[in-house]
């Protein structure tokens, strides 16, 4: 099994740039990156054609996550921050996020030719494991009794 990679990020580097550099340096073809740590300033996005909501720091990035697939990265994550006070937190898409000197992991799936000496092999799925018990036999369900009625 690959062991994750564990990369600090500098404070006022761009979130998104960074991972994908990270992941570029690591070999990563295919795999998932994983971020939790203060941030300068964020856009969140709750779904895809929402509204924008523009967060200046002091941010807490709570967690985020994205895949390393075809195309470039799209991080879905949870941020926090004070309001006047009041906490708040938001959960969406990320765009526009600054490092305040946060964590990254990266877990590599499959890796390419360009991976760093010493990394780890892509991890292959583990085989299914017999079941210690025998399967029970399914049961019928009877009809509801039509007399009866929810109340």
């Amino acid at each position: 099994m690959n062991a994750p990679h564990l990369e600090p990020l500098s404070a006022g580097v761009d979130l998104i740039r960074s991972l994908e550099a990270v992941a570029a340096r690591l070999g990563a073809q295919r795999g998932q990156v994983q971020a939790a740590g203060p941030l300068q300033r964020v856009v969140v996005r709750p779904t895809v054609d929402a509204p924008a909501l523009a967060i200046e720091g002091p941010v807490e990035l709570v967690q985020a996550e994205g895949l390393l697939v075809d195309g470039p990265l799209v991080l879905r994550g949870v941020v926090a921050w004070s309001d006047r006070g009041v906490p708040r937190m938001a959960a969406g898409y990320l765009d526009d996020a600054v490092s305040a000197g946060l964590l990254a992991r990266v877990h590599i799936w499959q890796a390419g030719p360009s991976a760093q000496v010493g990394a780890t092999a892509p991890m292959e799925a583990p085989a299914p494991r017999p079941s210690a018990e025998p399967a029970r036999p399914r049961r019928s369900r009877k009809a509801a009794d039509p007399a009866v009625q929810p109340t």
